[in-house]
């Protein structure tokens, strides 16, 4: 093991202790993600994944591989082309764009996207053709940031330099994998008007915190972030938590 990789498990370890502390029982929102496509996809679904990058979901989340093979067919979608060369978890993988995707109508009865709804310029035409490839009563479950709460705010106003720096740092994602985010279709309030006026119906619409060990790099003011958290845990505070999950249902 690196001195590197030593380091970072010295402080997520600091960092779990003080989120047991200060806020305890919060988990990963990619976990509750999971949960939802573990309970929504079956031997009958024919789902297609957008954005499907280098995987579905996380490396450390675990049984990927049963919910991958479980489906009658599975798809998997993405601009970059570098992204799906290095997807190993699906065999169709198609470049595309959500506001022109390549497939018939009613072709799925899901669709899915993980962190990818923050980065869609024409959220009206992205939704109208996931409409148009859905069958009827199919679902669109995508899992996004919230452009409400505090630190998407403040990072809005970071140079896209600085903030691909942050990211490696806190996330460990290379600059390569980060992309231009727009965030208009992030808070709670557009997604019922927008899926109002794409003739969706909202199954599900939550907004959740979530645990994340890359704030460590934040120093002492860990434990502020860890405060704020407890406090959005109040339903008064639901906006501005960090993350929404949604399902839409065509009607």
């Amino acid at each position: 093991m690196s001195l590197r990789d030593r380091v970072y498990g010295w402080l997520e370890s600091v960092y779990w202790w003080l989120e047991s502390v200060i806020d305890p029982g919060t988990r990963s929102s990619q976990y509750y993600y999971a949960d939802i496509l573990n309970a929504s996809i079956g031997v009958d679904s024919r789902w297609l994944d957008v954005g499907c990058g280098h995987s579905i979901l996380p490396d450390w989340i675990p049984n990927q591989q049963s919910l991958v093979t479980r489906a009658e067919r599975l798809v998997g979608l993405d601009y970059d082309w570098a992204s799906l060369k290095n997807n190993r978890q699906i065999t169709r993988l198609v470049a595309g764009d959500l506001v022109c995707l390549p497939f018939r109508n009613s072709a799925f009865n899901c669709v899915s996207a993980n962190m990818v709804v923050e980065h869609i310029v024409d959220p009206v035409q992205s939704l109208k053709e996931l409409y148009r490839l859905l069958q009827p009563k199919g679902l669109f479950i995508f899992h996004t940031p919230n452009s409400r709460f505090y630190m998407t705010v403040l990072a809005a106003h970071i140079p896209d330099w600085i903030k691909g720096k942050l990211i490696w740092l806190l996330e460990r994602r290379e600059e390569a994998d980060v992309f231009p985010t727009h965030y208009r279709m992030n808070r709670l309030r557009d997604i019922y008007q927008l899926a109002a006026q794409c003739c969706f119906r909202v199954v599900r619409c939550e907004s959740l915190n979530t645990s994340a060990t890359g704030t460590i790099f934040l120093g002492p003011f860990v434990i502020l972030e860890l405060m704020i958290r407890r406090l959005l845990r109040q339903e008064r505070f639901k906006e501005f938590r960090s993350n929404l999950i949604v399902v839409l249902q065509k009607t």
